[in-house]
Formats: structure tokens, C-alpha cells, sequence
């Protein structure tokens, strides 16, 4: 299942002017998580939203393993007509990243992966699942009251704001946009990594916060082995959502990294 024939057209949003750059989201994320950021940059890039499959308007499919995903960010950029983009890609995005730069190296000018190495983890992601799919849509009417009764199950309010973003109203009654079954039958694979006999030999960079556990100082020895140029920049006082939590040192690395 991991011919590019395979690939389904993904949903997006784009804007700017420029040399194009395409951004690929997280687990449960979509492309407009990251509006805040191509807004920031439309001066200078064309920004492509993606919604990996799966995630927020684009197709459901069973099949989601990272050699498929990276299969769909290659036929959008052939269907764009798009020459050597810049791809960046945040967590499960940074892995369809680094799939597509280990397997087709020359169809991006360059890649920035941002909080995510080329790893297996060992999340434990039962609670969400749970709390979502048990989730009563008889009793909600709005978001608040959904996040009122997702609040006993998951105490971050960032966390369930986040997920509600999923929520969606059709035909006068909320549904997940997300088709969680899926989702939870893919987890094995998207908490791995594929294993790939494969090496980038260009320079690439590794964004990461600095209170984030994504990306260890145990995970650098096997992205030297994938990314023997691999360039880091750590990012003070920020996890995982680093682009949200110190937007303005984000932007500063990044653009400052592209323009090189």
C-alpha cells in the first residue's frame, strides 16, 4: 500500500506568495493548528496547509502507515505543480517529513522537522481514545459543554480544546471530523518508525523545545544515522508545541535557518 498510486488528494489551505512551503501538522491536528505561523511568513512563502489523511478535511482510510502519508504529500505536490518546496513537518507531520526526505530526497529544496525524531515511542493514547469515542452527543449542544464533559477524563484544558477542534456540527448534531477508528487501529505505526535502509545527506533541521520529551539526546545517534547533517536548534522553555508557546523564537530560528 505504499505506491504512490495509492496516494488520496489532500485537503488544504494556502497563502502567501513566494517560494513555497508546505506544513505538515500533528497527531489529531490539522493545517489550520499552524494559521498563525503562515500567517507570519506570507510575506516572504507560499504556505500549504495540509490535512494529512485522517485529519481535519481530508478522506478517511484505514491505511495509515508513514510510507502512505509521505506517498500523499508527494502526489499534492505534483498535483500543485510545485518545483523543490520547503517541507516542515511538526510530530506525526515531522515523520511524514523525514519519510518523504529518506525515499524521494530530491523533491524538496529542504526539510525542517520540528519536536520529533525518527524513533518509536511509547505514548499511552487509551484515555483519549476513550474519552472520545464514549463521548454523548445527545447531551451537547455547544463546545463548552462538550469540554465540561471530557473535563472528569482529561484534566488539560489545553489538551481538550485542542481534541475539540474535531468536533463538528452536521446537520444540527456534533460529530468527530476524525474517524477514530482508524486512528486507534494506526497507533503501533504511527508511534514507530518505519525502517528504512536509507540515508539524507543533505542539511536538515531539528527544531525542539527544550522541556519537550520528544526528541532525547538517546534519539541523536539514530538521526545521524538518517541525517548525518542533521543541524539542532533547542528552543528555552518550550515543549512540544513550541510554534504556540514561544511563537516569536520559533519564526526568528526558522526564518533565519531558511534564508541560509
Amino acid at each position: 500500500m505504499s505506491a504512490v498510486s495509492s496516494a488520496i488528494s489532500l485537503h488544504y489551505k494556502t497563502l502567501g506568495q513566494g517560494q513555497a512551503l508546505i506544513i505538515l501538522h500533528g497527531l489529531f491536528g490539522s493545517g489550520s493548528n499552524w494559521l498563525s505561523i503562515a500567517k507570519a511568513l506570507a510575506n516572504d512563502y507560499q504556505i500549504y496547509l495540509l490535512d494529512l489523511r485522517n485529519h481535519g478535511n481530508s478522506p478517511h482510510d484505514p491505511v495509515m502507515d508513514y510510507m502512505t502519508m509521505a506517498n500523499d504529500v508527494a502526489n499534492f505536490i505534483q498535483q500543485q505543480n510545485l518545483l523543490k518546496p520547503i517541507i516542515l513537518g511538526h510530530s506525526m507531520g515531522g515523520k511524514v517529513a523525514m519519510t518523504l526526505a529518506l525515499t524521494q530526497a530530491d523533491i524538496a529544496k529542504n526539510f525542517v522537522i520540528v519536536d520529533i525524531a525518527p524513533i518509536q515511542y511509547a505514548h499511552d493514547y487509551d484515555v483519549i481514545f476513550t474519552s472520545l469515542e464514549q463521548l454523548d452527543f445527545s447531551q451537547i449542544k455547544n463546545r463548552q459543554q462538550a469540554d465540561k464533559l471530557l473535563q472528569p477524563y482529561l484534566s488539560d484544558r489545553g489538551l481538550r480544546q485542542f481534541l475539540l477542534q474535531n468536533l463538528v456540527n452536521v446537520n444540527g448534531g456534533y460529530q468527530w471530523r476524525i474517524p477514530l477508528n482508524f486512528l486507534c487501529q494506526n497507533m503501533p505505526m504511527i508511534l514507530d518508525f518505519p525502517s528504512l535502509k536509507a540515508c539524507y545527506n543533505k542539511p536538515i533541521a531539528f527544531i525542539y523545545g527544550e522541556i519537550s520529551a520528544y526528541l532525547p539526546e538517546s534519539a541523536k545517534p539514530v538521526i545521524a544515522d538518517y541525517f548525518p547533517k542533521a543541524c539542532y536548534y533547542r528552543i528555552a522553555n518550550a515543549g512540544h508545541c513550541l510554534h504556540v508557546e514561544q511563537k516569536t523564537e520559533f519564526l526568528q530560528i526558522l526564518t533565519q535557518y531558511l534564508s541560509k
